[in-house]
This record gives C-alpha cells, sequence and structure tokens, in this order.
C-alpha cells in the first residue's frame, strides 16, 4: 500500500527539466472463486467448506443461493447473451450448454412447455426466452467460425483448437436439448479437430488432448453419422473397450 515516488530529469544546453511522477503500490492478492452446487427434494441439504490454511482472513467473501426451481441457474446464462453481445466464443459457449442442460432437465420432470415461461427474463424493457437467446448466441458463435473449421475467441485472431473441442461440445449439448444446430458447422469443425489431434506435432503426442478430443468427436459423430476417428487411439490410451 501507499506510493512510489520518482523523478526524470533531462539536462542541455544550460536548460534543465524536472518531472515527479507516483506510481501507486497496492497488494499483490490473488482471489480464487470456487462455486459448489447441490439439489434435493428432501427438507434438508448439507454442504461442506473447507477452507485453505493460507486463507487470509480479512479478504473474500462467502455467497450462498437457493431457489426453488432449476431456472435460477439460467438467469446469468441469459442476461449474459442479452448483454454481453461482444463476449468471446468460450464464454457464449458455456452459457449456452447452461441452457441446453436446464432445458433438458425440464424436459426431463415432464415440464417442457413450461420451459420458456419459467425462465423468462427482462432486459431493458424487453421479455427474452430462452430459444430466443440461444439463436442470437449461436449466431455470434457460427461467426467466429473461420474457413479451416476452427473457432476464435473473437472476430479476426487465429483458431484454437482446445475452444473449437468446447464449441463442438456445446453444440452437441443443443442438439440433444432439441435446438436446431448447422450441420456443415458441426462437419467443418470435427474436421478440424480431427486434423489437430492427429496431424499437430504436439497436439497428437499429449494425452489428455486426445481423450478431450475423442469425447467431442465422438458426440458430434453420432450427429453427423460419422465414425470417431479418435476411438482406437483414445481405447489404447485406456487399455480397454471398457473405458470407451
Amino acid at each position: 500500500e501507499g506510493s512510489h515516488i520518482f523523478t526524470v530529469s533531462a539536462e542541455g544546453d544550460g536548460l534543465i527539466d524536472v518531472v515527479e511522477g507516483r506510481i501507486s503500490i497496492t497488494k499483490n492478492d490473488t482471489y480464487e472463486s470456487v462455486a459448489t452446487a447441490f439439489s434435493t427434494s428432501k427438507e434438508r441439504a448439507k454442504e461442506y467448506l473447507f477452507l485453505p490454511e493460507n486463507v487470509v482472513s480479512d479478504k473474500g467473501a462467502l455467497t450462498i443461493t437457493t431457489n426453488s426451481t432449476l431456472a435460477i441457474y439460467l438467469s446469468d446464462a441469459l442476461r449474459y447473451l442479452v448483454s454481453f453481445p461482444y463476449g468471446c466464443s468460450e464464454q457464449m459457449a458455456s452459457r449456452l450448454s447452461a441452457i441446453a442442460l436446464s432445458k433438458r432437465a425440464y424436459e426431463a420432470k415432464g415440464k417442457r412447455e413450461s420451459f420458456n415461461l419459467a425462465t423468462a427474463i427482462d432486459y431493458n424493457g424487453q421479455s427474452y426466452h430462452p430459444d430466443e437467446l440461444v439463436d442470437i448466441g449461436l449466431a455470434r458463435i457460427y461467426s467466429n467460425q473461420t474457413p479451416e473449421g476452427g473457432f476464435t475467441y473473437f472476430s479476426g485472431t487465429e483458431p484454437n483448437f482446445y475452444l473449437t473441442v468446447r464449441v463442438l461440445e456445446t453444440l452437441a449439448d443443443l442438439k440433444s436439448a432439441g435446438y436446431s444446430v448447422r450441420l456443415d458447422v458441426i462437419q467443418k469443425a470435427f474436421t478440424f479437430v480431427t486434423n489437430g489431434a492427429l496431424y499437430d506435432d504436439v497436439l497428437r503426442k499429449d494425452n489428455d488432448s486426445s481423450i478431450f478430443a475423442g469425447y467431442a468427436l465422438e458426440r458430434a459423430g453420432r450427429i453427423l453419422g460419422l465414425a470417431n476417428p479418435l476411438a482406437g487411439k483414445v481405447t489404447a490410451i485406456a487399455g480397454t473397450r471398457r473405458f470407451v
């Protein structure tokens, strides 16, 4: 805390100039966010939190949120899609997956028709439903796909292998929830991830990357009617077909 004062001077031809500057000094506090969730049909539920030994006693906070319906899990995702039109592809993909998974939860309880009504939000005087926001989010993600099939975090940047895997999973989530997803987009991303996982000098030697990509390709392949090109490799990594 406090500040550091410094001076810069220059002298020449009988002239001198001095400038004084000040830099604020702040503590190097690195905050870590941890979230946990639980649902129950019972009257009571227990959730346990363990604090690390090196926690700073006068920093941080604990927030507890409870709700009687699944709708609470959608509010942040929906508001994000409305209020942050320039968010990166990864953030939008995560929130679209949250909407898709929550919709499937409603369907599992036989409440598909009430999904849109129960989760509508108002923003800037206009009411939005999840299905409308999914269309908005998908359009933004589609616009960040390159001709090679990979997805970029922001328009104009380079495509990223891991981001493309994440988006593939999101598209599969949305498809499973009954949303219409462009098959040509999935096909191009499928090819991009396959090429990276099989032929990139770094990625093809990394088992974690192969497993990560293999799961997404399995789901996308079922949508496209294609075999998983990494199935054999993941089976070899696992050592047995039981894990594939």
